[in-house]
């Protein structure tokens, strides 16, 4: 059960990251 509570997680930030890498791109 951690397991997945971990991976939801890094699944959440790789997401954020990516979000973040948009909207840079976007300001550009």
């Amino acid at each position: 059960m951690s397991n997945k509570n971990v991976n939801v997680r890094k699944s959440q930030e790789i997401t954020f990251c990516l979000l973040a890498g948009i909207l840079m791109f976007m300001a550009m």
